[in-house]
């Protein structure tokens, strides 16, 4: 996969997610398919986070798909350059964040 063609293949993730979404699937770990879970392994994209984009779009109106797309491009560049492609081995508890308004 190059630097330019993911963003497609991330388009194809994140219309069938969203579509399996608008069909009532809403756990993360069954809203995408083996596959398209390990390509977002590859650019860094956990099931959880797109969810979680998807989610919020849904409920809220936003993020979008570009929304999505610009945070994703930042992220996925961090977790290639800074982390060389390897996941961190550690996650924030929703338990130690600031509670949500």
């Amino acid at each position: 996969m190059s630097d330019y063609d993911w963003p497609m293949q991330f388009r194809a993730v994140y219309d069938a997610a969203s579509g399996r979404y608008h069909k009532g699937e809403r756990n993360p770990q069954k809203l995408f398919s083996k596959t398209e879970l390990e390509f977002l392994a590859s650019i860094g994209c956990s099931a959880q986070e797109l969810f979680d984009f998807i989610d919020d779009g849904v409920r809220y109106g936003e993020p979008g798909f570009e929304s999505t797309l610009l945070t994703t491009t930042a992220r996925r560049e961090y977790f290639l350059i800074e982390q060389k492609g390897v996941p961190s081995s550690k996650q924030v508890s929703m338990d130690a964040l600031p509670a949500k308004r």
